[in-house]
């Protein structure tokens, strides 16, 4: 069988394309970008066909997609339309657990409603019910984080900040959120890659941790002490966490990686490339 993996240089796509080949599966990693062991296509509307497609390849940054606009919105649609017409046996589509939106302070069921507020949400949204009509899967992840993460995650911002003997500033300390190790979020996309089950599944942690309990973390993991300050207070609560039991007994899947232990990794891998963390 052979695996299609679109935004094979992106963090995500990235690391199902390493951890599936490693594996030993036959994979194909497209990429717009040069890079090497990947096929470059100028879109990737351009992507071969196989037999299973995980598509990782849309913008996962909303300031980005927002920017785009329309123009964004209907070149996304024209891609996946493309996509859905080269005969792959099964789809997998890594979609967000944003859709649910922030104001719900239980955990988020596939069958509660989601919420379309803006160019990114709504991209999100187009791209799952086309999946669904095709028949594939649709995953909905929590905040992802690992080796190769983007330096606008939350956590990276976090990192960037921890032994500089100053205050460590966040846009806020209140939002709890579900964080997710990567590799675990590539454990689910091979289940369903494997069996080709259809529907939709919320893949994150199913635990909330504050912006502020992450940074506690990270400096337990470093051994630092610094003040922690949050640029302003929420006028009214955000949360987000993904209810996981179906995932969990659907795909026999559950994540491996809790939150301490992968923040502390990252944490060493920061003190072992040389960044003095004091």
């Amino acid at each position: 069988m052979r695996i299609v993996i679109t935004g094979a240089s992106g963090f995500l796509g990235g690391a199902v394309f390493r951890q599936l080949t490693a594996a030993g599966f036959d994979c194909l990693g497209v990429s717009r970008a040069n890079f090497p062991n990947l096929l470059r296509v100028a879109s990737y509307a351009d992507t071969p066909a196989g037999d299973c497609l995980i598509h990782c390849a849309e913008t996962n940054d909303r300031s980005l997609a927002n920017a785009g606009g329309e123009a964004l919105e209907a070149e996304t649609r024209r891609t996946l339309s493309v996509l859905l017409t080269k005969g792959y046996r099964h789809v997998v589509y890594a979609s967000s657990a944003i859709l649910y939106g922030d104001r719900w302070m239980t955990p988020r069921k596939v069958t509660d409603p989601v919420t379309v507020t803006d160019i990114y949400t709504r991209i999100k949204r187009m791209s799952e019910i086309s999946v669904m009509e095709y028949g594939g899967s649709v995953v909905r992840l929590a905040n992802l984080y690992g080796p190769g993460m983007a330096a606008t995650n939350v956590l990276s911002n976090v990192l960037a900040q921890l032994g500089r003997d100053r205050t460590i500033t966040m846009h806020a300390l209140d939002p709890v959120r579900d964080f997710l190790w990567v590799n675990d979020a590539v454990s689910a996309l091979t289940i369903l890659s494997e069996r080709r089950i259809a529907g939709v599944f919320n893949v994150g942690s199913g635990q909330g941790i504050s912006i502020g309990e992450l940074v506690g973390l990270a400096q337990r993991a470093a051994g630092t002490r610094q003040s922690v300050t949050g640029l302003r207070t929420l006028d009214q609560p955000s949360h987000l966490v993904l209810d996981i039991a179906a995932t969990r007994q659907q795909l026999g899947w559950s994540p491996q990686t809790l939150p301490e232990v992968g923040v502390r990794e990252l944490v060493e891998m920061k003190m072992k490339s040389g960044t003095q963390i004091i």
